[in-house]
């Protein structure tokens, strides 16, 4: 985990001590380069994401379909086994569409240095370690931030660009979706919503919900085992639910941010804080509350950098120890075996 605490802390020293004495868009673009060049040295068996990716692979090879990935991903694997046999190079190629469509958006969307650096402090402590096993998700994640970018001014687009996220993963569609009837919905119809909606499944029949959910997942996609998933997926963490209450707070407090994406990010994170509470359980939870986490995260470094606002040195500390925090409790499992390819 020592390669991840030292890029940690090295933003950190760069964000708060050589921000003046020299080009931080220059160090943006240094690291920008490492992130893909760490995920390009990956040993292509960790996790236990690319196991089965390896397998699938393999199987392909030879002409056996296991089971039936989402449609674009299924394209993008038969397209590259056409032209290779090699699994060390699709991982390179998939972490390559993965990270340099996001730093290329970021950079768009993000015009002032320092906030650059924090998004990447942001990536680092939240959701740059599961780029290296969840390919299926993360490739989608930029289709996701640009859905958003136009939700307000060009929702059809928006629309277009989630269904296309979906297309590579259908719990991107489900993220999409909550992101885009909030712009539509008032916040005390929307809360009140969703705030009922866990505690009746909760109260009346949980197993009667979890059954629907196997049955729309299975159509969804056929011989999915969700009973497995539900088994190595659930992940009960509090910090997940801090985060989302820290958005809550900040956003709900901050009321010189007024952004045009502001009500959405707060009905959303709000959202996330009570389904936290119930719903931890359901298979790629926890992993669509870190994209959401990430997604909300970022969008408030674009809201405060478009309209140029700067904090105090203390808020910022603590917002980053926050994060340290976080990074700590949640995936130093994670980033512990993650270091041995290194």
């Amino acid at each position: 985990m020592f390669i991840y605490y030292l890029l940690i802390f090295s933003l950190i020293f760069f964000f708060f001590f050589l921000k003046n004495k020299f080009r931080i868009s220059n160090i943006y673009n240094i690291y920008c380069i490492l992130f893909i060049v760490l995920a390009f040295a990956r040993d292509p068996f960790i996790g236990k994401d690319n196991l089965a990716y390896f397998d699938y692979f393999n199987h392909l090879l030879i002409g056996i379909r296991l089971g039936q990935f989402e449609l674009f991903f299924s394209l993008y694997l038969d397209i590259f086994i056409y032209f290779s046999d090699n699994f060390q190079f699709f991982l390179i190629l998939t972490s390559f569409l993965t990270l340099a469509p996001l730093f290329i958006i970021v950079n768009k969307f993000i015009n002032l240095d320092f906030n650059r650096v924090l998004f990447l402090l942001l990536f680092l402590c939240t959701t740059y370690i599961f780029t290296f096993s969840i390919l299926r998700n993360y490739i989608a994640l930029s289709l996701i931030i640009l859905a958003l970018s136009f939700i307000v001014d060009r929702p059809l687009l928006s629309f277009i660009f989630t269904i296309f996220g979906s297309l590579f993963h259908i719990s991107l569609l489900f993220l999409g979706f909550l992101f885009f009837i909030s712009k539509y919905m008032k916040l005390s119809y929307y809360l009140l919503v969703f705030l009922l909606l866990p505690l009746i499944f909760v109260v009346f029949d949980s197993n009667s919900f979890q059954s629907l959910l196997i049955y729309l997942i299975d159509v969804l996609r056929p011989g999915y085992n969700l009973y497995e998933v539900i088994e190595i997926d659930a992940n009960p963490s509090l910090t997940i639910i801090f985060m989302f209450l820290l958005y809550d707070i900040f956003l709900l407090l901050n009321t010189n941010i007024r952004g045009k994406y502001n009500n959405i990010l707060l009905k959303n994170s709000l959202l996330f804080t009570f389904l936290s509470l119930f719903f931890f359980w359901i298979p790629n939870y926890y992993r669509l509350a870190l994209l959401a986490i990430f997604i909300i995260g970022l969008f408030i470094i674009i809201s405060i950098d478009s309209m140029k606002l700067k904090y105090s040195l203390s808020f910022q500390l603590v917002f980053m120890v926050f994060l340290l925090v976080f990074f700590y409790l949640n995936f130093q499992i994670e980033a512990n075996y993650y270091e041995t390819f290194f």
